[in-house]
């Protein structure tokens, strides 16, 4: 079983077991903890964002990638489910408010965005 495959093997249980209403609030405040937990950047104040997560803002703005139509709607839900969190910071926000930003005003460049893993499996370039 994929390091993947354990994680949403322990979220589905967890669901399970407290049920998906149970404190929505509190699932949201940690799914915010967990993506600035990377520590603070070099200013010393600044969440790191995960560069995959900002690949993928970049990637879902640029004009130059045809994505298939599941993997637009599935990243507009994960992007959209981010940036209305209120528990996640604004400089998170603005990391990734940059990063389509990139995408959107320089296709192409969305290169700058290190991730071991892609973003998107249907891409068409």
């Amino acid at each position: 079983m994929t390091l993947a495959e354990r994680q949403a093997e322990l979220l589905t249980s967890y669901i399970d077991l407290h049920g998906i209403q149970h404190n929505f609030d509190l699932q949201r405040e940690m799914i915010a903890r967990y993506l600035e937990c990377g520590g603070l950047g070099k200013d010393g104040n600044s969440p790191v964002v995960s560069s995959c997560l900002e690949k993928l803002m970049c990637t879902f703005n640029d004009r130059k990638i045809n994505l298939s139509a599941s993997d637009r709607e599935v990243a507009e839900i994960i992007l959209e489910t981010i940036m209305t969190n209120e528990f996640i910071s604004k400089v998170y926000k603005k990391r990734l408010e940059t990063a389509a930003h990139v995408g959107r005003d320089y296709p192409g460049s969305c290169h700058k965005y290190a991730c071991d893993q892609e973003v998107f499996y249907n891409k068409r370039d």
